[in-house]
């Protein structure tokens, strides 16, 4: 049983991608470093095709902010010709945005409320209206609005926003219609 390896790349040379995070005392995330440049750079589409058929097989595809645009929209469309769903883990706020080019092969999401607000920001300049000035202009529930129900494009249909001590929120699209 155990873990297959055959999908670890080794890239001699270089660090191992780390992260460090800082809690506080009620076990909200504080603050955080990472380190994560080796996958950014070496990770690239090339490597992930050699993988299209253990895409094809997986009950879901698991993506996560780190991965470079290229390798997530390579990664995300092969799932999503092979009528696999995607799930994606934004990571960060300034990370989160990489995957709304490809929101359309993106069936669920998991950002905190911040991460969330910005790919909401990005998919509305990206229809060229006007953004939110500032963060925390949007309200979370418009934010979820944006990303489920008034961007075409997006194939995301459920939405688990985490919200630190305050828990989580779920926003789920069944059939065209809303559900929180």
């Amino acid at each position: 049983w155990g873990l297959p390896t055959r999908g670890i790349k080794v890239c001699k040379g270089h660090a191992t991608p780390t992260v460090a995070c800082c809690f506080d005392n009620i076990g909200n995330l504080s603050s955080g470093v990472a380190d994560t440049g080796t996958i950014e750079t070496l990770l690239d589409e090339q490597w992930v095709s050699q993988f299209r058929g253990d895409i094809a097989n997986a009950r879901v595809v698991l993506l996560e902010g780190n991965l470079s645009p290229g390798v997530l929209g390579s990664c995300a469309t092969m799932a999503s010709e092979a009528g696999v769903p995607v799930f994606y883990e934004p990571v960060s706020v300034s990370k989160a945005i990489r995957i709304v080019p490809f929101l359309p092969h993106v069936s669920y999401m998991s950002p905190n409320v911040a991460e969330l607000e910005a790919i909401a920001s990005s998919l509305i300049k990206r229809e060229g209206l006007n953004t939110p000035s500032r963060p925390g202009e949007m309200t979370l529930a418009e934010s979820a609005e944006h990303v489920l129900h008034k961007h075409s494009t997006s194939g995301v249909r459920h939405l688990i926003v985490t919200r630190g001590s305050d828990g989580v929120m779920v926003f789920s699209k069944q059939n065209g219609s809303k559900q929180t």
